[in-house]
């Protein structure tokens, strides 16, 4: 679709990422209970609200891991050099893995969690660094052509596909923040959660939100 595309995309899921942050900041600390996004569109919006909601975050729930296992099988295959019929090993293997960790502790997850996210920082960081001499984005990133061609010397349209690629876009833009919002929805998992974590609600709201 373009790398102008995928920009209007992202700037567009950025904003609506933005405030559905925002509102879980809010809403965590009013509202720690198990249940996490369905819980709260159920009381936002009634039970049609967090009916869609349950099913859409089911659906990311079941996806999600497939895609993570999928994609981490893959790089160890290329790091040991095992063979394509070993895959489905990979995958269950870190199903094991993943799903051992959560029942050992959200805590002890989160913290592996942390530790993998700063190393494919610092991986992201080397590979900028060792690419930066060479970028060629006029080449690389506005490759695409009118209609969806893919041009091999580049210099193509800002918006290729016009309008209709910046929406073809907004799938793969949500894959930047994947799962940004589960950090919000950990409070079930907090000690006293009105006063560890913040919010502008007053005590009295707190209290008669939680009585009714």
């Amino acid at each position: 679709t373009g790398w102008g595309s995928m920009l209007l995309a992202t700037i567009i899921i950025s904003v609506m990422y933005l405030g559905l942050t925002f509102s879980l900041a809010e809403m965590s600390p009013a509202l720690p209970h198990t249940g996490g996004a369905y819980s709260f569109a159920r009381t936002a919006m009634g039970p049609w609200g967090g009916f869609l909601t349950g099913l859409a975050e089911n659906v990311e729930y079941v996806l999600t891991p497939a895609v993570i296992v999928f994609f981490i099988g893959s790089y160890m295959g290329s790091i040991f050099g095992t063979p394509p019929a070993w895959q489905p090993l990979w995958w269950i293997g870190f199903y094991v893995v993943f799903i051992g960790l959560n029942i050992i502790g959200v805590e002890l997850s989160f913290r592996i969690t942390l530790a993998v996210t700063l190393l494919a920082l610092a991986c992201l960081v080397a590979f900028w660094a060792s690419a930066l001499p060479r970028i060629d984005f006029a080449r690389w990133a506005m490759n695409v052509g009118a209609g969806g061609a893919v041009l091999p010397e580049g210099r193509g349209p800002f918006l290729p596909l016009g309008l209709g690629g910046v929406l073809a876009a907004l799938p793969f833009a949500v894959w930047l923040f994947l799962a940004i919002e589960q950090l919000l929805l950990v409070m079930k998992e907090s000690v006293d959660p009105p006063t560890r974590l913040p919010s502008r609600f007053p005590a009295a709201t707190y209290a008669s939100l939680v009585a009714g």
